[in-house]
């Protein structure tokens, strides 16, 4: 959970404007403190980190929404979602909605941000994964803790001592002995234990190896992983993971377990910040996530410099020399290299790609970059 949620609020989040020409960030208003206080004493990483924890482990994270005397969005303050109560009601339109219920106070739904992991039948109770899977959760937490005292008991197994005993008390005794001279043993590494004649230890219960130990934590990891659609190698387990698939399990998380509750925060604040038919919108930026394997990018930067190499060959070819440098500006995507323009020098390209990156590209990830496009010049011709 601390591993998704720290990178679910390490993401820049937005506020954009969508206009006649495209969608541009906002750099005033709610644009200037979203993405770095939320109020004077939360940081907004902070909140966001808070709000996908309680999601991910309870079920659910709200967020009350303070506005002024005029309506405007000051600050935004999380709430403990286990000291409220959500309740069923009907809004003045005739429709069922939510109201929010504390010691203090009583909220409508629009001045809570609420995010959840599964909603109930009623659409207002939540499912918490930690809950919803607690026999999983169980049986991990109970095999870490059998393995930890088996390794403190030098992996020796429960064990009940038999022979004759001449009293309660001189078996009790005995036994005390028996369980000091084990743990002495273990820390001193000797493999052989005296017992007094008539005497013998029986094991009562199973060793590691008999519980197959390693196996069974190795199904543990694998089950906490479905359950919020980690790759395995996310949570340490590297026994699948080697070099040429590692990056690609670390694409599936960035492309797949990050994306619903994106989605989710994205939806909920835009209709709780801003309302049904606004210009304004928040956007998680995840471009950094969705760079592409080290594979993908060497592609890339390979096909760009292999236009340059193509002009410059096609020049020697026609015994043409080489006299100075145009930029093509290019979108580097995932899946490839688009050329956008060209331009006479570096700085138009740079101002260019600045733009560009200003509008965004919606729906689509990757950067903007210029790359150096040679021209030849022979007997007052140009040819590119």
């Amino acid at each position: 959970m601390n591993f998704i949620s720290g990178t679910l609020a390490s993401l820049f989040l937005e506020v954009m404007r969508r206009t006649q020409s495209g969608t541009e960030r906002v750099t005033d208003g709610m644009g200037t403190w979203l993405d770095r206080a939320v109020n004077p004493s939360l940081s907004s990483f902070a909140w966001r980190k808070y709000s996908f924890e309680q999601t991910l482990t309870g079920g659910r994270s709200v967020t009350l929404i303070v506005r002024n005397g005029q309506g405007v969005i000051t600050d935004l303050v999380p709430l403990d979602p286990t000291d409220l109560s959500v309740y069923s009601k009907t809004s003045e339109q005739g429709y069922p909605t939510k109201g929010y219920r504390t010691k203090t106070a009583i909220y409508e739904a629009t001045e809570i941000i609420d995010l959840s992991f599964m909603l109930k039948h009623n659409m207002i109770d939540v499912r918490g994964p930690i809950m919803t899977n607690k026999d999983v959760i169980g049986l991990a937490i109970a095999s870490s803790r059998y393995g930890s005292k088996a390794f403190q008991s030098g992996g020796i197994p429960p064990v009940a001592l038999q022979g004759p005993f001449a009293s309660g008390a001189a078996a009790q005794r005995a036994s005390e002995d028996v369980a000091s001279a084990t743990i002495k043993l273990a820390r001193e590494g000797r493999p052989v234990m005296a017992l007094p004649a008539g005497h013998e230890l029986k094991s009562i219960g199973f060793s590691p190896e008999e519980m197959q130990l390693i196996e069974l934590q190795k199904f543990c990891i694998e089950q906490v992983a479905r359950i919020y659609s980690l790759p395995p190698v996310i949570l340490q387990d590297l026994s699948t993971g080697m070099f040429s698939n590692v990056e690609q399990q670390d694409l599936h998380f960035v492309k797949h377990t990050p994306r619903r509750s994106i989605e989710q925060a994205e939806q909920e604040m835009n209709l709780k910040l801003f309302g049904n038919e606004s210009d304004m919108s928040v956007r998680f930026n995840v471009d950094s996530l969705l760079r592409g394997d080290l594979k993908t990018r060497m592609d890339c930067v390979i096909l760009g410099l292999s236009v340059c190499l193509m002009r410059q060959d096609a020049g020697l070819m026609w015994g043409v020399e080489m006299f100075e440098y145009s930029w093509m500006l290019v979108f580097v995507a995932i899946n490839g290299l688009l050329t956008v323009g060209e331009m006479d020098t570096m700085e138009e390209c740079a101002s260019a790609a600045a733009q560009m990156e200003q509008v965004g590209t919606e729906g689509v990830t990757g950067n903007f970059a210029c790359i150096p496009a040679p021209n030849y010049i022979a007997e007052g011709s140009v040819y590119e």
